[in-house]
């Protein structure tokens, strides 16, 4: 970790969940972090706490549907600190439900926070750290990034996404100076389950229906800076992520039966009629 000594740092969604125990540990590791968040009271109060423990920290208001603040944060950042040595691009939304239930909105909200938003804080920067000849951009995905899985296809398609850009650019980017790395975690105890909402399905139902347990966002965020450093470009946690992940690779059919089986489930335990809305949690 003393690697991160000196560095510098931008994490989005960095008022809770991953994106917070991402801005802590960098912190006390030594690096300058700016948190940032549409929830600016939110992080504020993160960067109060970590500099209350003698870390270094900025807090930056920022949405990442908006792609010229988020061009403007990236760079108003490598000119004041001289350099951007990290990009995490952590922040992200969900909606739970079929496909038949979800309205237009929720498509593009999802589009626009997971998919775009990766896309201009990549782009971002890559422009810089391009300049520069030297950084890494850890884009966060999920397990939903490599595998298909029912009841969440619009967050799997974004997160699809996020997985292409992310090992697309590191082809084009080594020989370049640039690192690209992309993180797929299984079930991770953040706000992203707990406070979203649904398009007719009981989220809790859902959770419930999982046979894991969580990782903590601490745990968490340990195997994506453990990962980073040793410049991995698949990031992929805990066990039952990889237990997952190697038996789809194994046998795609077989995983395609699995899930089946899991929408029969959801339609008679979890499915609800009255229930509709949009996740707007960040990670």
């Amino acid at each position: 970790m003393n690697q991160f000594k000196d560095k510098i740092a931008i994490v989005t969604g960095g008022a809770s969940g991953m994106g917070e125990s991402l801005c802590r540990k960098l912190a006390a590791a030594g690096a300058s972090v700016i948190a940032a968040d549409i929830a600016i009271e939110n992080v504020s109060r993160v960067v109060e706490d970590i500099r209350s423990a003698g870390g270094k920290a900025e807090a930056a208001s920022l949405d990442v549907t908006d792609k010229d603040a988020f061009y403007a944060l990236v760079e108003k950042v490598a000119q004041e600190h001289g350099r951007l040595d990290y990009m995490f691009n952590n922040a992200g939304i969900l909606v739970v439900g079929e496909i038949r239930d979800m309205a237009p909105g929720q498509w593009d909200r999802l589009m626009a926070v997971n998919a775009m938003g990766v896309l201009h804080g990549t782009l971002a920067a890559y422009s810089v750290m391009l300049r520069q000849g030297f950084g890494h951009i850890v884009n966060t995905a999920s397990m939903a990034g490599l595998i298909y899985q029912p009841v969440t296809a619009a967050y799997v398609m974004t997160k699809q996404a996020a997985v292409g850009l992310s090992l697309s650019l590191r082809a084009e980017a080594a020989a370049l100076g640039v690192k690209v790395s992309v993180v797929c975690p299984g079930l991770v105890d953040t706000s992203l389950y707990t406070n979203c909402q649904s398009a007719k399905a009981d989220v809790q139902d859902v959770l419930g229906m999982l046979p894991v347990r969580a990782c903590s966002a601490d745990k968490a965020a340990d195997k994506i800076l453990a990962g980073v450093l040793k410049n991995r470009a698949l990031i992929v946690f805990p066990l039952h992520a990889r237990i997952l992940w190697w038996a789809y690779r194994l046998s795609p059919i077989g995983m395609l039966k699995v899930m089946e089986v899991l929408v029969w489930a959801f339609r008679k335990k979890a499915r609800n009629e009255d229930s509709q809305g949009v996740c707007i949690d960040e990670l």
